[in-house]
């Protein structure tokens, strides 16, 4: 019960009820010791609160106690930590704890039954403000002990400011301040009267103020000075008082009687200087000079016109902008001198404006100068809401507005030859087919033959040349109406419009071809190449659609197969077929996902043993009825896809587990080998070899047990790189073997240059194969010149025992064929 009415008696003190201790009969003397208690208690919060001092203290007593110790200054119903030996405890109000509330009792120390010890931090007056307190004190410490270290904190509160500090404070005041006695004698004054009147505290300190007082402001000053006397407080009056140069200055005096205060002793006055007049003008030139400086040196045009149009204000980029001499006075501009047009190209006036809202357009500045400018408008309103001019800010955005224009050149046009790109092509399309979808549109697209070529030999600043001379060849046929497009690399569209004559159109198509036949002259080099068109009919809407330049471009397929140099005009079994080969396309790439690709092999028979000494592997696909079909249904439409690379790969992986298996059954004498075609897509791949290693070494097979055949088609296109692949992989035993002899290109050179051991002459050639024929003194040839090169010789397509007869009268090594096999499963060649 003690503690509480402790408690509540401090809380009594702290609160804000000071007006209702008076009410109720509390004695003066002591509302005036409670309200110290508290004064003296915010002061040491604002002391002690994480002061050096107090923090070390508090480390200090953790240390001696082993306990949590706490710097806590009392508030009304609480304490407050101003430093704690724990860091994350400072700022933080608590209760007061059992120790802390016998202090609050009159308590100098005080133990608590929650295991608290606290010693008193006070005032003056020997009233407790705060304590230092443990939490737990597991080491008792004597009582001088502690109310050392308290008296240590209250010399931090019982600190006062030095009269430096004072002084410092008063000289920092720019208003003059002046004390005098109720006589009007001056006792003191500070050093800023110089800066007013220029008289120093020396020269007025001992006179009477009337010595300096305007004769007309005497009655004035002296009811002044009576009203203060009275206790009527601040007062402020408006005096004139002499300064060193005979001139009276005007001032603003504010005074307070501090009579009873001995250390004063008489009216203190405040004054300032209060020429309204002149610093008001002074301001205002001030606010003008800024503003001007502020205007001159914006980036921005700025022009100011009042409500009829006349201009007040225009800066340097604002007349720059517009081509306004600096020397044309402002007074001589309207509004009207501002040129400005709209994005529609129509005149613009500012003085129409009536709101803020952004504009763009452009002015002309000179001839041949035009700025793109952005413009905003903000009416000048008074307090009434009605109009007092217009202020114009223009932002010039010629650089932006440029960037933005070569970003959208850069968006619908090629780099390179600065046509038409994919993108403008469909907008143009999308157009045409909104705006008219039934009219006729035609569409040419153009390769050129063997581009590849200039780049592979001549490099690609070359080839960009010459592409550019081509697209500048095919920009002088066109019409305006028409659009030439690059679509990238060596392709070019050309998008007729209003053209439904096959005729017409065939006959612009070999216009484009025979420009582009004709010789491309770089520096020295002389490059002859020719273009292979796709034409395609249709309308707008079926364009946009894509539909008809899917159309053109499988008519440029046509005659790129039809041997190129030639135009090709898109008809129905162009897509069929398309389809077909899609469907195709589909077929193999689900065996290869689902596994139902599966092998057979054909044996390659030795001519005088007819024993097998190898077998060719060929691809299968197990339908979902169980049939199976040959490569005849799908092989040409992945040709030159990148699905060949996949089967390639699927083949050889399977023809090395077969010869694994083939040669662990095999008795004495040596073990067939298997024979696996490569495409000229997988040669040319840039991971063949690593490909081909690695299967090699997870299948564990012999490398001289493998073969590789490649057609003399894909012979043609090996570079360097493809056939340093080929010696690379000879090297590890493998055999390399050139298939369909006869059908391609360079033959001779090919059985000079690449690292074969056998040549398979073309089934073409043997079903043709009797002694009348030429064919017979090819195959003739060719078995000698086998033989001279110590190459094999092998017979593809024997069917029949006439073919059995032949080859063996001229000399073949190794037949293939019908008459001995068809293709078999492996556990038929086991």
């Amino acid at each position: 019960m003690a503690h509480e009415v402790g408690r509540l008696r401090f809380r009594d003190a702290a609160s804000s009820t000071l007006r209702n201790c008076l009410n109720i009969g509390v004695d003066r003397s002591d509302t005036k010791i409670l309200m110290t208690r508290l004064a003296a208690g915010q002061r040491a919060k604002a002391r002690l609160t994480r002061h050096p001092t107090a923090v070390e203290v508090s480390r200090i007593l953790e240390a001696l106690t082993s306990s949590t110790v706490d710097v806590a200054i009392f508030e009304s119903e609480r304490a407050y930590v101003a430093a704690a030996s724990n860091p994350d405890a400072t700022f933080q109000p608590r209760p007061f704890t059992d120790s802390e509330e016998q202090l609050l009792l009159g308590a100098t120390v005080g133990h608590g039954e929650d295991g608290s010890c606290s010693v008193a931090i006070t005032d003056a007056a020997e009233g407790a403000i705060g304590a230092i307190t443990a939490r737990n004190a597991a080491t008792e410490l004597s009582e001088a002990v502690w109310t050392g270290f308290a008296r240590q904190l209250e010399a931090l509160v019982g600190e006062t400011l030095d009269e430096g500090f004072h002084e410092a404070v008063v000289r920092a005041q720019r208003d003059p301040i002046v004390v005098v006695d109720h006589d009007l004698n001056i006792s003191w004054v500070s050093e800023a009267l110089t800066s007013l009147l220029g008289r120093t505290p020396a020269e007025v300190i001992g006179h009477a103020a009337t010595d300096f007082l305007h004769p007309d402001d005497v009655l004035k000053t002296l009811e002044a000075m009576g009203r203060i006397q009275q206790g009527l407080g601040l007062y402020r009056v408006m005096i004139r008082l002499l300064d060193t140069q005979d001139r009276w200055i005007p001032v603003e005096v504010t005074g307070t009687d501090a009579s009873n205060d001995p250390s004063v002793n008489g009216v203190v006055m405040t004054l300032r200087y209060a020429d309204y007049e002149s610093e008001l003008g002074a301001s205002k030139e001030r606010v003008e000079r800024v503003a001007d400086a502020v205007v001159t040196g914006l980036r921005d045009g700025i022009v100011v016109a009042d409500e009829f149009g006349s201009v007040t204000i225009a800066n340097s980029v604002a007349r720059t902008m517009f081509g306004i001499e600096e020397t044309t006075p402002v007074s001589d501009l309207s509004l009207s001198d501002f040129n400005f047009l709209d994005d529609s190209g129509r005149r613009f006036e500012f003085v129409s404006l009536q709101d803020d809202t952004e504009r763009t357009g452009c002015v002309i500045a000179g001839p041949g100068d035009v700025r793109h400018v952005r413009t905003t408008s903000q009416p000048v309103l008074d307090a009434e809401g009605q109009p007092l001019g217009t202020v114009v800010v223009l932002h010039d955005i010629t650089d932006e507005h440029q960037a933005r224009q070569d970003l959208e050149t850069q968006a619908l046009h090629d780099q390179l030859t600065g046509l038409a790109n994919r993108h403008q092509l469909d907008t143009r399309l999308s157009r045409l087919a909104a705006a008219t979808p039934d009219e006729p549109v035609a569409a040419c697209f153009i390769d050129l033959d063997n581009f590849k070529l200039v780049n592979d030999n001549h490099g690609h600043r070359i080839g960009d040349e010459v592409i550019t001379m081509a697209a500048q060849r095919l920009a002088h046929h066109i019409r305006d109406d028409d659009l030439l497009v690059r679509l990238g690399g060596d392709e070019f569209v050309i998008l007729l419009a209003g053209l439904a004559n096959e005729v017409d159109v065939d006959a612009f198509a070999n216009r484009c071809l025979q420009s582009l036949s004709d010789p491309f002259e770089i520096g020295l080099a002389r490059f002859d190449l020719t273009a292979s068109i796709g034409i395609a009919l249709g309308t707008a809407e079926s364009a946009a659609a894509g539909e008809l330049l899917q159309q053109a471009d499988l008519a440029l397929y046509e005659a790129k197969k039809r041997g190129r140099n030639r135009t090709e005009l898109f008809a129905q079994p162009l897509a069929d077929r398309a389809t077909a080969e899609e469907d195709a396309r589909s077929l193999l790439r689900s065996a290869l996902d689902e596994d139902r690709l599966v092998m057979r092999f054909q044996p390659l028979i030795d001519v005088e043993t007819s024993v097998p000494v190898g077998y060719e592997a060929l691809a299968r696909i197990v339908m979902d009825d169980g049939r199976i079909i040959g490569p005849g249904e799908f092989i040409e439409a992945i040709a030159n896809t990148g699905l060949m690379w996949e089967l390639d790969q699927t083949a050889f992986a399977s023809a090395c587990e077969a010869a694994v298996l083939l040669d662990r059954v095999t008795g004495e004498g040596p073990s067939p080998y298997i024979a696996v075609n490569i495409s000229a897509v997988s040669l040319t791949h840039p991971d063949f070899a690593d490909t081909i290693e690695r299967l090699l070494a997870e299948s564990e097979v012999d490398p001289t047990l493998m073969s590789i055949e490649i057609t003399e088609s894909a012979a043609f296109d090996t570079g360097p790189a493809e056939l340093a692949v080929l010696h690379r992989l000879t090297s590890t035993g493998m055999k390399l073997a050139l298939d369909d002899f006869g059908t391609g290109y360079s033959s001779l050179a090919h059985l000079r240059d690449l690292p074969i051991c056998s040549v398979k002459i073309d089934r073409s050639f043997i079903a043709k194969l009797e002694p009348s024929r030429n064919e017979w003194s090819i195959a003739k040839a060719v078995v000698a010149l086998a033989e001279d090169m110590q190459l094999g010789v092998v017979a593809e397509g024997v069917e029949t025992l006439a073919h059995v007869d032949y080859i063996q009268r001229l000399g073949f090594h190794t037949v293939q064929g019908y008459h001995y096999s068809k293709a078999m499963p492996l556990t038929t060649c086991l």
